[in-house]
């Protein structure tokens, strides 16, 4: 099973929203977004689901790449443009508190081996937060949650995923910055 953890992208600011958890995307973050999700079709075309944390920011994130993804799925379908649109608008993301900041990476691998351990070619995108992806990068690939790892705000990961009876190991097959994704969107 392949993993891609994705930072969510720029937000705005805690004193422009009235809680941390309701800060929302920017616009500068939304269109930085648009072009990262292309990059992450390109790097990896086969998405089957997209989960994020239930923050605002990671819910918006997620969204994005859903459009993406059913637009990207249908271009070459007999679908008008805004029918396809209209399709990924009625998509959201399942929301998931073990992707939340502070939330431990033990407890969202629990949830992996509960709900994906014999889905040997399946492929999830998890949007979530830092300090969160990088201590669960670490804790997949060291057994240690460590923050061997920076998340820039839409940065990836994509991890090869090993179920073994009593943890789950992983190989990292890519780390990307923004610009790198963004690089591959053309």
């Amino acid at each position: 099973m392949k993993l891609i953890l994705i930072r969510h992208g720029i937000a705005e600011d805690i004193f422009e929203a009235d809680s941390d958890e309701e800060r929302k995307l920017t616009a500068d973050g939304t269109k930085k977004f648009k072009k990262i999700s292309s990059g992450l079709i390109k790097a990896e075309p086969q998405i089957d689901q997209v989960i994020a944390s239930p923050l605002v920011r990671a819910i918006q994130t997620a969204e994005i790449l859903i459009q993406k993804l059913q637009i990207n799925k249908f271009k070459d379908s007999e679908l008008t443009l805004s029918s396809r649109i209209q399709a990924a608008d009625n998509l959201i993301p399942e929301k998931l508190t073990e992707l939340k900041p502070n939330a431990n990476p033990i407890a969202f691998c629990n949830w992996l081996k509960t709900n994906f351990s014999n889905d040997e070619s399946f492929t999830l995108a998890a949007v979530g937060h830092e300090p969160h992806l990088s201590a669960l990068l670490s804790f997949l690939l060291t057994g240690r949650a460590e923050n061997i790892f920076e998340f820039k705000k839409g940065g990836a990961a994509c991890l090869e995923l090993y179920f073994r009876p009593a943890d789950i190991k992983a190989q990292l097959l890519w780390f990307m910055k923004p610009s790198h994704l963004r690089s591959l969107e053309s």
